[in-house]
């Protein structure tokens, strides 16, 4: 005799789980490139500076001929650890935005790779941000 099986709320079959598709979910839809891909990327501020003031001193101050001779910059990392995000969360978003607005490029938020009871901290808990430049 055959039987058969109902799939509300057992495994197997569609019972719209965490896989599920929803109907109408955007698949064909896709959005165009933003307003300013079309500009070329300017260099940044501070290589600018760096170029243009910072290596004729050095130059001159070291008396230097050869413009190879004198140290490159190769990258500029930024890194902000908040310690009062662990107790309040929302205190990491304003420093994110200051991080934005010096950097012209928005920053990676770091996770704490280990707990520390004492501190209070868990695994995978928002404490810091990062902009790594050039």
């Amino acid at each position: 005799m055959a039987t058969t099986k109902d799939n509300k709320g057992g495994k197997g079959g569609k019972s719209g789980g965490k896989g599920a598709k929803k109907a109408g979910g955007g698949e064909g839809r896709s959005r165009g490139p933003h307003a300013g891909a079309a500009l070329p990327v300017p260099a940044p501020r501070l290589r600018d500076h760096y170029q243009k003031a910072v290596r004729p001193k050095l130059m001159q101050q070291f008396g230097l001929t050869n413009p190879h001779q004198v140290p490159q910059l190769e990258k500029i990392v930024i890194n902000v650890g908040v310690g009062e995000a662990i107790k309040q969360p929302k205190a990491l978003d304003s420093v994110v935005d200051e991080l934005a607005i010096i950097t012209g490029q928005q920053p990676v938020r770091k996770k704490a790779k280990k707990s520390i009871a004492n501190f209070g901290l868990r695994q995978g808990q928002e404490i810091g941000a990062a902009v790594t430049s050039w």
